[in-house]
């Protein structure tokens, strides 16, 4: 994986304003944000180091937004 620290300072702001385009309260969106970085964290030894850590990011984060609102 790419240097951690700079995964989130990248993406961290975008990913917030991405995830309140569903949740449409900013401090759930960052709550959601937090709890998609911690997972991811906490699982970078076994995820693919092949893997396009964007997408999958985004698509972690939309689908965390998606479980929130049901």
């Amino acid at each position: 994986m790419v240097d951690f620290e700079t995964f989130y300072i990248t993406w961290y702001s975008r990913a917030v304003y991405f995830a309140t385009e569903y949740v449409s309260s900013e401090s759930d969106a960052e709550n959601i944000v937090q709890d998609v970085f911690l997972h991811l964290y906490e699982r970078r030894e076994l995820l693919d180091t092949q893997l396009n850590w964007v997408a999958y990011f985004f698509t972690s984060i939309k689908n965390k937004c998606l479980d929130y609102l049901s």
